[in-house]
């Protein structure tokens, strides 16, 4: 059964599904769903993203790992990736704390990953590299975990408020044609409304409860041997009246009730939520800032004008994919960087 006639099957009994439940189901049924079986990353495929843009991405955040690792004095410690792809990433990293990091620093790689196609790939570059299917076994001790656009492609809520009824999205057949439509708000997610101070002034809550879960557990699996985490999406801190969720197929825009199971469904990430969360569990030494200033803090433009010395005839190419990543039309404003110690 194809995904599309699981999702019409489901509608027709239940009359409608909601928008988390058919994000799910398109994105991560374990026969059909996008993120276990296409090969979604890269100019071959969906989408891009900013390791896929640029070497300079990855060894700039290799920089920043490895002046926490120099100045907190760690000898031993986990390197892991939440989504990692094709491991395009880990490879810059990995070379960059090769040249950076002394001898006796030792670590082991271990990805959260679900793509058959990427975790074959994962274990032929990466040997020894050990991949995780749940959080729960994860290893212990001091670990540096790092999510790079892994949360946008979790399934989202979106709450409509009216004044006077709230509603949630959800998706109805309408003469055989799956469209978007409002349903009442479910039990379990009217806790997002009384969490939220300025629900009164907001006539869409976008959010994803699937992500603060994970969130919270990763935080919890820090807390317990200490550790950073590094995410970078895009999103934004606070909400503001908009909805952000779209899909994308060969790096363009699609309709995304369409094509079910073979394109990527995402949202902006609310990093508000994952904020909140930390000062929950009385986590204070955290940072949020644009891809922007934390690449250009982090030192992007002088590794860039590096490569510029070594590669005169690359120089345009190269000032290309920097604009790319850190201008503020483009990557730069847009994601944001999440980092947090315990």
């Amino acid at each position: 059964m194809t995904l599309e006639n699981k999702i019409i099957n489901k509608v027709k009994k239940d009359s409608f599904i909601y928008l988390d439940d058919f994000m799910k189901i398109s994105l991560t049924d374990k026969n059909n769903g996008y993120y276990y079986s296409k090969k979604p990353i890269g100019l071959d495929g969906d989408f891009i993203t900013s390791p896929e843009v640029s070497q300079i991405y990855g060894e700039t955040i290799a920089i920043n790992i490895s002046d926490y690792i120099i100045n907190k004095g760690i000898n031993k410690f986990n390197l892991i990736e939440l989504g990692p792809g094709k491991g395009t990433l880990m490879h810059d990293i990995t070379r960059t704390l090769s040249l950076v990091l002394k001898n006796n620093i030792e670590y082991d790689i271990h990805f959260l990953e679900i793509n058959h196609h990427f975790i074959k790939k994962l274990n032929n570059e990466f040997k020894g590299c050990k991949i995780h299917q749940s959080i729960k076994s994860f290893p212990k001790n001091h670990s540096i975990i790092l999510a790079n656009e892994f949360f946008d492609s979790l399934p989202v809520i979106q709450i409509h408020n009216t004044n006077i009824y709230n509603y949630e999205t959800a998706i109805k057949l309408d003469k055989e044609k799956l469209v978007f439509c409002k349903k009442k708000l479910r039990n379990k997610n009217t806790k997002f409304i009384s969490d939220e101070v300025n629900y009164n002034q907001l006539k869409i809550l976008e959010l994803s409860p699937v992500s603060n879960i994970i969130f919270e557990e990763l935080v919890k699996y820090l807390k317990y041997d200490n550790g950073v985490f590094i995410i970078i999406d895009y999103g934004y801190t606070k909400n503001y009246n908009q909805n952000t969720i779209q899909s994308i197929k060969k790096n363009k825009k699609t309709n995304f009730l369409e094509n079910i199971g073979n394109q990527d469904l995402t949202a902006h990430v609310n990093f508000g939520e994952f904020i909140k969360l930390l000062k929950k569990n009385n986590i204070d030494n955290y940072s949020i800032d644009s891809q922007r200033n934390f690449l250009t803090k982090n030192g992007i433009n002088f590794r860039a004008n590096q490569l510029i010395e070594k590669n005169p005839n690359l120089e345009m190419k190269i000032m290309n994919d920097l604009s790319r990543l850190i201008n503020i039309d483009q990557m730069g404003n847009l994601f944001k960087i999440l980092k947090f110690e315990i």
